[in-house]
Formats: structure tokens, C-alpha cells, sequence
């Protein structure tokens, strides 16, 4: 006699076994999704640490660029100087290369002392026209001038306040650049394009013809085009000739050029390094350099560069 629980091979099966198969296939799948995941992130951390590791190399490639560049300032033989005019130098190290421009303050536009003509020169070739260049300069005035008195097109706290802005006028020399951005009428692509050629180190009103950028000498009032090509191919076949009389025949000038060096030099040292993996990391760092101490140089500035 047959027990009553026992089934023939040919009946048909319950439904209890079709419900346990669909729970394996779905724990099978779970666990496919779970470690096909667990690998994603597994490689995604690892491009990170990669990338990490790719950075700090290329940070750390920017900085001993940047040290490079003081030593090479400091050397016994002044010919053998790097010099301080923009040009690039460039080296390998490591598997990577960097690339090295060092630029004399006194070359700048000195944003305390630059004569108005001289800015409102600088932000035309950046591309502002004469009405809008001249109405800068006089917010640049008012920005740092101690008197609540508006130049004709500048601005003092009433209109910064107007204006929306929290703060108003600093009533006080810059002493940085970057404190443009805070002057009524300046762009974010219009700093991007004069930063680099404004200064607050070099305390004159002049700048030095022989170490002066192209876009520099082309915002000295009354110069030509002309005039600029003659200054630079001059200054790429002198050296670092001294005395004035390779600039007599630009009498138009006369008062915004002056060769004489200060007594404590100030540059800006800018170092862009790329790794064999593709990383980039650019350092900037002012610094200041006189060989009559202990310690020859000091940094006043040390940040992270934009890529060019």
C-alpha cells in the first residue's frame, strides 16, 4: 500500500519547487550585482589613488621648479642667470617636465603708483574701449583713495552699497592684486586678462623697459606697435645691458620707462609641471631675492597657479 505523502516520479510538481528556484536565481543574481559593484568601486577607488598620487607628483614637480628657478636667479656668474623677462625655460625630472617663467615686478604696472594713463593703456589692449578703461580707473582711484570725494565716472561706498554689494570702497592701497575683483566695474575675464601684467610690489610709477612684457610697453601711452617690436628685439640681442641710451630714440616715453634696478628685487616665479601620467599642477610664488643675506630669499606670495 502506498503511503499517502509519496508521489509518482510522473505527477506534476508542487509549486513549493518552482518558488525555491526563483529564490537561488534571484540570490545568484543579488550576488552577481553585489560583486560586479563591489569590483566598479574597487576600480574606481583605484583610479582615484592613481589620480592622487599622479597630482601630488605634479605638485611636487611645480615646486622643486619653482626652487630651481630661485637657484638659478642666485647664481655667482650673472650671465649665466635666468632672466627675469617672461621668457620659458623648461626641464625634465622624474619622468615629467616643467616649464619655468620668471617675471620681474618692476616690469608690472604698479597698481599704487601706475599712472592713470598707464592703466587705462593696459585695460585698452585688453580690450575695453577709451570710455569704459577711463571709468575703471577712476573706481581703481576711488577704490584706495582715504576720501569719501567720486572722480567723474569712479565709485565710492554709497554706489557699492547701491549696487547691492556688502562692502564699499577699502579706502586703502591694494596689497594684492587679486583685491581687483573687488573694484566696481571689473570682470572675472577681464582680471584673467591684466592680472598678469599689474603688480602692488613695485612701488614706482615706471616700469623697467628691459624686463617689461610686450603687453606692458603696449600700454605706455603715446608708443606704437613699431616701437614695441625695436624694444623687444633690442632687449633679445642686449642682454641685460644697463644705462638709457638704447631707449633715447623713444622720446615719446619719456617719464614711464626706468632701467634702474630697485634694491630689493621682487619676482614672480610661475612653474607648470606635467607628469608622464597626464597630470598638471601649476605653482606661482612671489618672492623676493638679495643676495647680501644670510638667507637670500624670501617668499611673499606662494599659491596655485591657473593652467595656460
Amino acid at each position: 500500500m502506498r503511503h499517502p505523502d509519496m508521489r509518482h516520479p510522473d505527477m506534476p510538481r508542487t509549486p513549493t519547487r518552482g518558488i525555491a528556484l526563483v529564490i537561488v536565481l534571484w540570490t545568484v543574481t543579488l550576488l552577481a550585482v553585489i560583486a560586479g559593484s563591489f569590483t566598479m568601486i574597487t576600480g574606481t577607488e583605484t583610479k582615484l589613488i592613481r589620480n592622487r598620487i599622479a597630482n601630488a607628483e605634479a605638485q611636487a614637480l611645480a615646486e622643486a621648479g619653482v626652487y630651481r628657478a630661485v637657484l638659478a636667479m642666485l647664481g655667482p656668474n650673472s650671465e649665466d642667470r635666468w632672466r627675469p623677462d617672461g621668457r620659458v625655460y623648461a626641464f625634465s625630472f622624474g619622468g615629467g617636465e616643467v616649464r619655468i617663467s620668471i617675471q620681474d615686478e618692476s616690469g608690472k604696472i604698479d597698481l599704487n603708483r601706475g599712472a592713470d594713463a598707464f592703466l587705462a593703456g593696459l585695460f585698452a589692449t585688453a580690450g575695453l574701449d577709451e570710455r569704459d578703461s577711463l571709468a575703471l580707473v577712476d573706481a581703481i582711484a576711488d577704490f584706495r583713495d582715504r576720501d569719501r570725494f567720486h572722480r567723474l565716472q569712479g565709485a565710492e561706498d554709497d554706489d557699492y552699497f547701491a549696487a547691492g554689494l556688502s562692502y564699499g570702497a577699502k579706502d586703502g592701497p591694494f596689497v594684492a592684486v587679486e583685491e581687483l575683483h573687488q573694484v566696481m566695474g571689473m570682470t572675472a575675464e577681464l582680471y584673467r586678462r591684466v592680472a598678469p601684467f599689474l603688480t602692488v610690489y613695485s612701488s614706482r610709477s615706471s616700469v623697467d623697459p628691459m624686463v617689461a612684457p610686450a603687453e606692458v610697453l603696449l600700454a605706455v601711452p603715446g608708443i606704437v606697435p613699431e616701437q614695441v617690436d625695436y624694444l623687444l628685439a633690442l632687449r633679445a640681442v642686449a642682454g641685460e645691458m644697463g644705462g638709457v641710451e638704447a631707449w633715447l630714440p623713444l622720446t615719446s616715453v619719456e617719464g614711464y620707462f626706468s632701467p634702474l634696478k630697485p634694491d630689493r628685487p621682487i619676482y614672480t616665479v610661475r612653474a607648470e609641471a606635467h607628469t608622464g601620467d597626464g597630470a598638471v599642477f601649476v605653482r606661482e610664488a612671489v618672492v623676493q631675492i638679495d643676495r647680501n643675506k644670510p638667507q637670500p630669499f624670501g617668499f611673499e606670495a606662494w599659491r596655485q597657479g591657473d593652467r595656460q
